[in-house]
């Protein structure tokens, strides 16, 4: 037996549609790998004037 990541999700796990959903273009996968310390910069970053989310997208983060 041999472990094999899948060719469609590449070892993620995840259905292709929660792989397709991004926030500021990283996915899931990519957040949960992050560190604390990385994950409030990343945040921050979403937070700041640079911010990579359009005005609608930032009307949908405010809505707590």
């Amino acid at each position: 037996m041999r472990e094999v990541p899948c060719p469609h999700c590449k070892g993620a796990r995840l259905k292709p549609a929660s792989l397709a959903v991004t926030i500021g273009g990283d996915t899931i996968v990519q957040m949960t790998a992050l560190s604390i310390t990385e994950a409030l910069g990343w945040v921050a970053r979403l937070e700041g004037p640079d911010t990579p989310l359009s005005a609608v997208e930032r009307a949908i983060a405010r809505q707590r």
